[in-house]
């Protein structure tokens, strides 16, 4: 409530000008229920209570007093689930207007929340309701924040801060256009995203403002999982920041970051190390608003596991408005209602004008699994972005790689990604061979990421139904069984309608890579075989092969000593020690 003690006005007349006057005096006001209406999800708790009174006096000159202070109480919200007060035990707000001369005083003093003092002084015109843009102004702000972590709810999803900071600065000019003088300093900061892995600490910040702008002197965080260098014996992972703000036209920014095997992404399926440096320019005065990035980046280990399923997506029909912006094409497939209430929404923001262009080194470590894919990554992009769009050129190559085809593990002896433009439609030239047989077979995979075309490769040439027994079966097709044949035509068929699946993964959870049923005579009955094999290296193969209905089995270990010789020995039925040499001619 609001308790009116004086409230007369006065219209102008011969007598003289208008007068006004007011007085009155807030009752005891509840703030937790108040912010907990405004901000729900915060967890907003407390008996904090603030009074305040309001004096205001207006006819030749204005005169006025506003104050607003605690009366008695705290306050605290969730923090990572947990309630967390903000011990406060000072909190004031004052304003006082007299002859012109504005001064304003802020006092806050809270356990966890920190200090805050301040002072302005704004000289305006006596009988003006409000200060000029042109009023000079003086005064002083100071700020300690002891645990950073309280203000982690105002941070975007995920991203949680850590340490204290501390501000001082003096302020003049005019109220149009202050000038900032002091410094601001942070040590111990921490900075972490829950979901991204990232993971930063031992932090130190230092600025120095200087009235028109900002320099930031030195910004620094290592990081927390410590990457050793084994030739020098340092601890690696951190990442520094130095440039310059600017306050007079706008916010413009110049800034330098450099990379020395930062762990900028830390999580289970994806992990990326990276070692750089990068200029940043940003100058939101200008029509357009331009952000400019230049620099060159290696990655030094990476990891980028796609072996889950993709998560649940959102049908096709369903449209959320109040998220991300839509893009031209999910707008079009909207339902006509969703597209009509789009049409009717308010305006975009101002586009932003890049300008990037950055060199990245994928580096000796990087390795790509998921979709029968397994190998590392090397190569050099660069990105750059010609009318405001993205644009990747350059090569990735895959090298001491597998892919995994029709219940094989296949070598991939020529592996390439080229870029030349757009990044959603890069050429694909890759090589993969079967590795345990001497027989030169596998699947060639060409087209565009989007449109990949896959087809069998021998060489010498063959048909295609030769090519697919030795790639599926690792033999030749003379004497296939009834059950050979059948898992051939699920191969073909899997090869002509462009099947995606990954057709090994019941191998894979055995440890295997060969698990096959065939026919052959043994011990002059036509019988039934069943084959286990693992391939241990590129040269070294295990197997075990048993007739159903006989005794024992043979366990065979091959080993592929050149291109042409192959040295195997088999024990258990048969006992031998074989020198394999192999003729190709035309």
């Amino acid at each position: 409530g609001l308790n009116w003690q004086q409230a007369r006005w006065q219209a102008a007349g011969p007598q003289g000008p208008s007068r006004l006057e007011l007085q009155a005096q807030l009752e005891a006001l509840r703030v937790a229920p108040l912010l907990a209406r405004l901000q729900p999800q915060f967890g907003w708790r407390g008996d904090l209570a603030l009074t305040g009174r309001i004096k205001l006096s207006r006819a030749q000159t204005l005169s006025a007093e506003l104050t607003v202070e605690r009366d008695g109480g705290d306050l605290s919200l969730q923090l990572e689930g947990l309630p967390r007060a903000f011990e406060i035990s000072d909190l004031r707000l004052g304003l006082v207007v007299k002859d012109g001369l504005w001064q304003a005083s802020q006092a806050l003093v809270g356990g966890t929340v920190g200090v805050v003092g301040g002072w302005q002084r704004v000289q305006a015109a006596p009988q003006a309701w409000w200060p000029a843009p042109s009023a000079t102004l003086a005064g002083g702000l100071s700020l300690v924040v002891p645990q950073l972590q309280v203000w982690a709810p105002w941070l975007p999803a995920g991203w949680r801060l850590g340490g204290d900071m501390r501000a001082a600065a003096t302020l003049a000019g005019n109220l149009g256009q202050p000038l900032l003088r002091g410094q601001i300093t942070g040590e111990q900061l921490s900075l972490r995203n829950l979901f991204e892995g990232i993971h930063l600490q031992q932090g130190r910040l230092e600025v120095a403002l200087d009235g028109s702008g900002a320099t930031l002197r030195h910004l620094e965080f290592r990081d927390a999982v410590e990457v050793v260098d084994a030739t020098a014996g340092l601890p690696g992972g951190w990442l520094r920041a130095s440039g310059r703000l600017g306050f007079a036209e706008g916010l413009t920014a110049e800034l330098r970051v450099a990379l020395d095997r930062l762990r900028v992404l830390d999580r289970f399926d994806r992990r990326i190390t990276a070692t750089g440096t990068v200029d940043l320019g940003l100058d939101l005065g200008s029509t357009p608003q331009r952000l400019r990035a230049r620099g060159s980046l290696a990655i030094d280990e990476g990891l980028i596991d796609a072996t889950q399923a993709d998560a649940p997506q959102l049908g096709a029909d369903v449209v959320v408005l109040n998220r991300a912006p839509l893009g031209p094409a999910q707008v079009a497939g909207a339902p006509r209602a969703v597209q009509a209430s789009l049409a009717t929404a308010a305006p975009a923001g101002e586009v932003l004008a890049t300008d990037v262009d950055l060199r990245v080194d994928l580096g000796p470590q990087l390795r790509l699994r998921g979709r029968g894919l397994d190998t590392l990554l090397r190569g050099q992009l660069r990105v750059t972005t010609p009318g405001g769009q993205l644009a990747v050129k350059g090569v990735v190559r895959a090298e001491e790689g597998s892919y995994s085809a029709y219940g094989q593990n296949l070598r991939i002896e020529r592996g390439n990604l080229v870029f030349s433009g757009d990044v959603t439609t890069p050429v694909l030239d890759v090589l993969a061979l079967r590795a345990d047989i001497d027989e030169r077979v596998g699947v060639v995979v060409t087209g565009s990421a989007v449109n990949p075309r896959v087809r069998l490769y021998s060489e010498p040439a063959l048909d295609e139904f030769d090519t697919l027994t030795w790639l599926v079966l690792g033999r030749a097709p003379e004497g296939l069984g009834r059950d050979d044949t059948a898992l051939l035509q699920r191969a073909a068929l899997a090869l002509w309608a462009g099947e995606g699946s990954d057709s090994n993964g019941f191998l894979q959870r055995l440890g295997l890579d060969e698990l096959s049923l065939s026919r052959a005579d043994s011990g002059g009955v036509n019988a039934t075989i069943v084959s286990l094999g693992k391939q241990i290296s590129q040269r070294i193969y295990v197997g075990y092969e048993h007739a159903l209905g006989a005794a024992t089995g043979t366990l065979q270990l091959i080993y592929r000593v050149a291109n042409r010789v192959t040295l195997r020995a088999r024990t258990g039925e048969e006992n031998a020690v074989d020198v394999i040499w192999t003729w190709r001619w035309n």
